[in-house]
């Protein structure tokens, strides 16, 4: 909230209907999460045209306290609840600017209601709400990045949320947008940041540049388990690597920041990492399973161990050095954790073979070693194991096993 709110406005107004329809107009009114007098337009990233919450109603924050004392409640006697995370992200350009509700506010606080900042000036003050509420509950609260950043990217001042920690996880770092350096400027506003670098570690993206591969591709075109394992939350700036075009970035801070790389002042306030993954596109418990792992056993070493890689300095050795890493690594995937993960039943991500036809000869490779690689020459109805310099006629089909061998990999055709 308050963007994202679709299903509780909708449901709002459903409850506004049933109570009107009683003659229970307190009730009807209590709860209501938009103005139905607002006419503004707007169009969300997700193309919804009514999800945001309305900030200038007395019901919204009536909603809010009964949701953060309902959660709250719920978690008591279980593990008590210590951070609300409200959401804060991606409230669509347009919302609210029609409201006579927020035109009211608005004059009420002394803003400008025709102002081209007004959703922004809108957004905060409904932070603020949050922030009251949640912390008169002892609560932490926690929100993306953009949730609490105002007008050019200026984080809202941080005494005015009364929360002893409020967290920020930093996302939207997509290197040509600029905006890379929104981490460091919350933490040196006093936020405590958790990284989540789309470029890096949001498992919604494919883990290969192709399209029979799940996954969306507006951060980085893929995150792939290596990409993720050589993440580092240390230097943010230094993990700038390619363009979403796949251009090369060689000196981000130089070349395309001009400069002006914010420095990480406050260090103390970077809380950890985190990954994600947005589920609109998995359909099954195995798709799911298999868009986190074993990626997030790559996060989990760069959230708890620092690489060799990440205290060189000169960019070359750090390279032969990350990928010596990489390989240990790798190798302790495909040789021990990956077979763990299949007695847990759990169906990861199982990467194509590499593979070339050398005079007639069948060259394979593996991004995790150890895994059984199989042809087949017909089709896919016998498979074999590959070895060493087999010979093969002009067509053949490849997969790579899971380490227990029960599934198969994506299948993919080499031709001579």
């Amino acid at each position: 909230m308050p963007g994202h709110g679709h299903a509780a406005i909708k449901a709002m107004q459903a409850r506004q209907k049933k109570y009107a329809a009683m003659g229970k107009t307190f009730e009807a009114d209590q709860y209501l999460l938009s103005d139905p007098l607002d006419t503004s337009q707007y169009l969300s990233v997700q193309f919804f045209t009514d999800n945001a919450i309305n900030p200038c109603l007395e019901s919204t924050y009536e909603f809010l306290e009964h949701v953060v004392n309902s959660i709250r409640h719920l978690h008591h006697d279980i593990q008590p609840l210590k951070i609300f995370h409200f959401g804060g992200d991606e409230v669509a350009h347009g919302a609210w600017t029609k409201s006579p509700a927020c035109k009211i506010l608005a004059q009420k606080l002394g803003l400008n209601f025709s102002s081209p900042s007004i959703v922004k000036d809108l957004k905060e003050y409904f932070v603020r709400q949050v922030a009251e509420v949640s912390h008169r509950y002892c609560l932490d609260l926690g929100a993306w990045e953009d949730g609490v950043l105002g007008v050019k990217d200026t984080p809202y001042n941080r005494t005015y949320l009364k929360n002893k920690n409020v967290y920020a996880y930093a996302w939207d770092n997509v290197w040509e947008w600029g905006q890379g350096d929104r981490a460091y400027k919350l933490a040196n506003a006093g936020y405590k940041v958790v990284l989540t670098q789309a470029t890096h570690l949001y498992f919604d993206h494919p883990y290969e540049p192709d399209p029979e591969e799940r996954g969306y591709y507006w951060a980085p075109r893929f995150i792939d388990t290596r990409k993720t394992f050589g993440f580092m939350p240390d230097d943010v700036y230094a993990n700038a690597d390619f363009t979403r075009m796949g251009e090369p970035i060689v000196d981000l801070c130089k070349e395309m920041y001009k400069g002006k790389c914010v420095p990480l002042k406050k260090p103390q306030n970077i809380a950890g990492m985190a990954g994600a993954l947005w589920s609109e596109t998995v359909r099954t418990p195995s798709q799911l399973q298999s868009m986190i792992y074993p990626r997030l056993l790559a996060l989990a070493e760069r959230a708890w161990h620092k690489g060799c890689f990440e205290h060189e300095i000169d960019k070359a050795r750090r390279e032969r050095v990350r990928k010596l890493e990489w390989e240990v690594f790798a190798n302790s995937l495909g040789y021990k954790e990956l077979a763990r993960l299949d007695k847990m039943n759990i169906d990861y991500h199982i990467p194509v073979p590499g593979a070339r036809i050398i005079n007639q000869q069948l060259q394979v490779n593996s991004a995790v070693p150890g895994l059984p690689i199989q042809y087949s020459m017909d089709d896919g109805l016998t498979w074999s194991d590959v070895r060493d310099g087999i010979p093969v006629g002009e067509r053949v089909v490849l997969g790579t096993r899971s380490a227990d061998r029960r599934r198969l990999s994506r299948r993919v055709e080499i031709q001579a």
